[in-house]
């Protein structure tokens, strides 16, 4: 594999060219790096790692210290190419500093060369003139040092390196060349090509010396073709390099690269406290904690990665005060091969002897303590810390929530009247610390959507999560359009009887004007809401017992019924995201009881006996990312899809309230049928509603921009009574979704596969050919 990079950086932009191919990125911080003696006792050389994280190798061969053939800028006599080194800038002017080339020459694989590309001072700030020679001087130094470092995270202990610098095909100091030296020299696809036997070369332009400097991400990415990629056009390679134009080589030797023949895990706890006999890790979590490998080549990432990996294990063991030094490398030359040992101190479990809190303004500091999972004598990990932050932010109270906690300075031996701590001595002691910023507790808010079955609608909602001082939850939600006008009161005690548990109470009022019935209904609901605690995904369980009365009538017919009943609901939510979610899925189950005497529609006559009514439904919402990047991300790319199921099982079917029973179409149904109009219709062309319910849908979300994405939809519904089984109804649209802070504006249009005709009048259809939504938030 050989590899060659070229940089010219001044007026004439720069070139490049690569081919290679092989391994994986670095990581941005260093074990410490040592060699020890040989087995025959002769002395070593060793170093130190710096503070700054960098390794530093020490060398030796068969008892004998090895020089690592790295030019430091003397001359060496045996090295006609470093005879010319970083002393060579003294002859040149501060003029001829710029522009120059610089160039990357060795059996390099390719994420290591971009790496150097990536790093490398003179290729990054090639947009920058050099202002003089110790500018110059500096850089190239700056360089050097970095590609050993570069090359030694990745397990090339033994690369050498070396640098020349030339003007015009000639070492800086000599003679001037021939002119046919120079203009071999001079071009830059000649001068390339002959670090690679393939002779294939492309060149890339950069902005000029005058521009922005160049960012990350305009860094060159290497393929395993023989062209490199950027953002910037590609001159011609006939181009040749401006008179003067210095160039800088590095002639990267990596060597042979290490392998790890052992891996160490190195409890080191001699602080002199108590400290427990037994290694927290099993022998199966060493493997699962540790991305080490022994036989594997030597990746500092990896390494780095399985330090934190172990830190964390221990905090999640609760030993949270858990730390661990830097990974140690010992390295042998003779069998190129390295031991790795990671040395943690975990010290003792931490338990939790007070909490305090600041900052809490009108909050009650018994909601706050209730709120988190974080109590005297309770082992300290840091789920429980985040599981607690993000709940009380949640809450709405406060704008900042910050959750630390550090040792307590009396001992484990020294918790006051605390007998729970005092009884044993095998525990640190920490101080929990909740440090909260209040928000304003009142907000109001407003929505709206437009469908052409069901008009226009608007909601305004107000709440107060603070009332009276004391962490009560109150609001109102006025709702108001053409089908429905409804008012809604509600009052919720958050962790009324214990962490989680809310207490809800409301009072609705609503006023129908649909096709299917209208008329009005009042209800009261008292329930409790148990909110997810400690599981990874937000399992909600709800019982909420129900009084209603309503007034309701179908043509000339109307009843009047009060019945009572219990909604028991079930929600399991891994989504990633509450507003416009892009992975994870959604699962309602709702078990609807009700009693009461309900009526027979079809013969206006009261049931003698109270009948007993169960509502079952249930539902699943999907959604599967299709492409990379970040997941949280609302326009991602992916297919959203939900199934929804239901059946009413009571004794007759004309018995089920009017407002009870299922409807399909709409904009929460299949959209490309009007409201209510999926299922059964009567003489009249007036929905007759289902006991019994299946709808389906899928929709691939489509990203077109960072503000845009677009949707198309297909959906089917069947609605139908026990005895009636009407086919199902089929339809599919598309959609365009706007981006905002609040949630996507979506606009939808949908059109039926079939347009039905009327019962009354066969010569008219009941379905239009299409309808159309507009609303704030995705339809699921």
């Amino acid at each position: 594999m050989c590899c060659s990079f070229t940089l010219l950086v001044g007026e004439l932009g720069w070139c490049a060219q690569t081919q290679s191919s092989d391994d994986s990125a670095l990581a941005s911080k260093e074990p410490a790096i040592s060699s020890a003696a040989d087995s025959n006792g002769t002395p070593e050389e060793s170093t130190h790692s710096h503070s700054n994280g960098t390794p530093d190798v020490s060398s030796h061969s068969n008892g004998t210290s090895e020089e690592s053939g790295h030019y430091n800028g003397t001359s060496k006599e045996d090295d006609p190419k470093a005879s010319k080194g970083l002393d060579s800038f003294k002859y040149v002017s501060e003029a001829q500093i710029s522009p120059y080339v610089v160039k990357i020459n060795g059996n390099i694989p390719l994420n290591l060369l971009n790496d150097l590309t990536r790093q490398s001072s003179l290729i990054q700030e090639k947009d920058k003139t050099l202002a003089g020679v110790e500018m110059a001087r500096k850089r190239t130094e700056e360089d050097k040092a970095l590609f050993e470092t570069i090359c030694s995270r990745m397990g090339y202990f033994d690369a050498e390196i070396r640098i020349q610098v030339t003007q015009d095909g000639r070492l800086l100091g000599d003679e001037p060349a021939s002119p046919s030296e120079t203009s071999a020299s001079a071009h830059p696809s000649r001068a390339s090509s002959s670090a690679h036997p393939s002779g294939a070369s492309s060149a890339i332009h950069s902005p000029k010396a005058s521009s922005a400097p160049a960012s990350e991400n305009s860094a060159i990415t290497p393929t395993s073709s023989p062209t490199l990629f950027s953002t910037s056009p590609a001159p011609s390679s006939d181009v040749p390099l401006k008179s003067n134009t210095i160039m800088i080589t590095f002639d990267v030797d990596v060597g042979q690269r290490y392998t790890i023949s052992q891996k160490v895990l190195d409890k080191n706890d001699d602080d002199g406290a108590y400290v427990d006999n037994h290694d927290p890790f099993t022998d199966l979590e060493q493997k699962e904690y540790t991305t080490v490998v022994e036989g594997e080549c030597v990746d500092f990432s990896k390494i780095m990665s399985t330090k934190n990996r172990i830190v964390s294990a221990l905090q999640n063991k609760g030993y949270y005060f858990a730390s661990a030094n830097n990974p140690r490398v010992d390295i042998d030359r003779s069998t190129k091969q390295a031991t790795v040992t990671f040395s943690y101190t975990c010290g003792m479990q931490t338990m939790v002897s007070d909490v305090q809190v600041c900052g809490e303004g009108n909050v009650p500091k018994s909601f706050i303590l209730k709120r988190v999972s974080l109590v005297k004598g309770a082992i300290l990990k840091p789920f429980n810390v985040s599981h607690s932050q993000k709940d009380l932010f949640n809450s709405g109270l406060f704008s900042e929530v910050n959750i630390y906690a550090t040792k307590d300075g009396g001992g484990s031996n020294n918790n006051g009247s605390n007998s729970l701590l005092t009884s044993s001595p095998k525990y640190d002691n920490a101080v929990v610390h909740i440090d909260v910023v209040p928000a304003p507790p009142r907000t109001v808010g407003a929505s709206a959507y437009i469908a052409a079955s069901e008009g226009g609608m608007l909601a305004v909602t107000w709440n107060h999560k603070n009332f009276l001082k004391r962490a009560l939850d109150v609001g109102t939600v006025l709702r108001i359009s053409s089908k429905e006008a409804s008012a809604v009161a509600y009052l919720n005690k958050p962790d009324a009887f214990r962490r989680c548990q809310d207490l809800h109470t409301d009072v609705a009022f609503r006023r129908f004007n649909t096709l299917a019935y209208d008329g009005d209904k009042t209800s009261l609901t008292v329930g409790l809401v148990q909110r997810p605690k400690h599981t990874k995904h937000r399992l909600t369980l709800a019982f909420l017992p129900t009084l209603e009365h309503a007034n309701l009538k179908r043509s000339d017919v109307g009843v009047k019924q009060t019945i009572c009943g219990a909604s028991i609901n079930v929600r399991l939510n891994t989504a990633n995201r509450d507003n416009a979610p892009t992975a994870g899925f959604i699962f309602d189950l709702s078990c609807q009881p009700y009693f009461g005497k309900f009526t027979n529609l079809s013969q206006s006559a009261e049931v003698s006996s109270t009948n007993v009514m169960g509502i079952f439904t249930g539902s699943i919402k999907g959604y599967v990312p299709l492409g990379k990047g970040d997941g949280d991300s609302p326009n991602l790319t992916n297919v959203a899809s939900f199934l929804s199921l239901g059946r009413i099982s009571i004794s007759d079917f004309n018995c089920i309230p009017l407002d009870k029973r299922f409807y399909g179409g709409g904009r929460d149904s299949i959209r490309a049928y009007g409201y209510q109009l999926c299922g059964e219709l009567d003489s009249d062309d007036r929905p007759v509603g289902g006991g019994t319910l299946l709808e389906l849908c899928i929709e691939p979300r489509i990203r077109l921009s960072e503000n845009f994405s677009s949707v198309v939809f297909f959906e089917t519904s069947r609605v139908y009574r026990s005895a009636v089984q009407p086919k199902s109804l089929y339809g599919m649209g598309i959609g365009v979704r706007y981006f905002t802070r609040f949630g996507p504006i979506r606009f939808d249009i949908a059109f039926p596969f079939e347009r039905r005709t009327s019962n009354k009048d066969t010569s008219k259809r009941i379905d239009r050919r299409f309808q159309f939504y507009i609303s704030v938030g995705q339809s699921f």
